[in-house]
């Protein structure tokens, strides 16, 4: 990505063509790598609060960054991705080797973007200067509260706010005076706090985020009682007929586990593992295809990560009015196993 940076809601809108007719697609065009699933918060929000997380994942570590290297060398094999998003279920800014991982994804520019999610709790100067010199396209963070007690009992920590928010202004600062305009910073809460909250972030966070701005909260699956938790209600929403996730993104765990989306937290959408396969197998392989054949043909009940989940109603995307013609393409183009050296159009 060259130029200024456009501002991430933009993103899903600019230049974008329907995802129903780019279907089939040779490789995907988003990948999550989760550098760690290690986290220093356990929001209440989140899997990682969860008393048998490390249990139900069956890890809970850092990637090695030999497998990193595969992986982003297994993508250059295939293409090139339009988002590589290095995060998952752990705060990737406790890895340490995050910034030598996003000057090598953008030394090999397996991406037209890089970006991270993080709770800034563990963005020092030098991490500050990596993420600058990388240079990281988005980092977007999350403030869960802008009271110390109410921030303490969401997250389970007790980091200080204050802590965050002088690690976000140091970012900017540094940033700015670097005469760069990388990582553009997004911050956000969720669309859950009080009309006086809102206005407080703003203005608390005027001069630091290039971007301010409140997202959806929403039930992740297999997260029951996330209402009683967090003392509010979560939206209602219908899911899509056909989640367009599968047909266009692809999710890496730390030890290397790949499921079908980012939200498929506990993994039980497994279809590979890239320390044993590649990546162009894992998208063409026998796993993966019988999960798009599923939600296809109206089985989205059978998908153990799908048959709750309301995440899918956020896409932007929509592909339910894939026809009998559209399916048939698209099931019978991952049968035909392309050679591993096909880029994506």
């Amino acid at each position: 990505m060259t130029g200024k940076p456009l501002p991430y809601t933009a993103l899903a809108q600019t230049g974008r063509r329907e995802l129903l007719d780019l279907l089939p697609i040779p490789m995907p065009m988003s990948m999550h790598i989760e550098p760690t699933n290690i986290c220093n918060f356990h929001c209440v929000s989140c899997p990682q609060s969860l008393p048998d997380y490390k249990e139900t994942t069956g890890y809970h570590q850092h990637m090695d960054f030999a497998l990193f290297e595969k992986i982003l060398h297994d993508i250059k094999a295939m293409g090139r991705l339009k988002a590589l998003k290095l995060f998952g279920y752990g705060e990737s800014m406790t890895h340490p080797e995050l910034g030598r991982m996003i000057g090598l994804a953008k030394a090999l520019d397996v991406a037209d973007r890089i970006e991270l999610t993080s709770n800034a709790s563990r963005l020092t100067e030098k991490m500050a200067r990596e993420l600058i010199e990388g240079p990281l396209d988005y980092l977007r963070v999350s403030i869960y509260a802008l009271d110390q007690q109410a921030h303490e009992q969401f997250t389970g920590t007790k980091a200080p706010i204050e802590r965050i928010f002088e690690n976000l202004r140091r970012l900017r600062q540094m940033r700015d005076a670097m005469g760069a305009s990388r990582p553009y910073i997004y911050v956000k809460m969720f669309e859950t706090i009080s009309a006086e909250e809102e206005a407080h972030f703003r203005a608390l966070y005027k001069d630091i985020g290039d971007e301010l701005t409140l997202e959806i909260l929403h039930n992740m699956t297999g997260i029951d009682g996330v209402e009683a938790r967090l003392g509010v209600q979560v939206p209602k929403y219908r899911p899509k007929k056909i989640c367009p996730a599968p047909f266009y993104m692809s999710s890496v765990a730390a030890n290397g586990d790949v499921t079908i989306c980012c939200v498929d937290w506990s993994w039980s959408s497994k279809v590979g593992n890239l320390r044993h396969q590649s990546l162009h197998e894992i998208w063409y392989g026998a796993a993966l295809q019988d999960i798009r054949r599923r939600l296809l043909t109206g089985q989205r009940r059978t998908i153990k990560s799908c048959a709750h989940c309301t995440w899918d109603h956020s896409h932007p995307d929509n592909i339910d009015a894939a026809g009998p013609d559209k399916i048939g393409d698209i099931l019978r183009f991952y049968e035909k196993e392309p050679d591993a050296g096909v880029a994506a159009e």
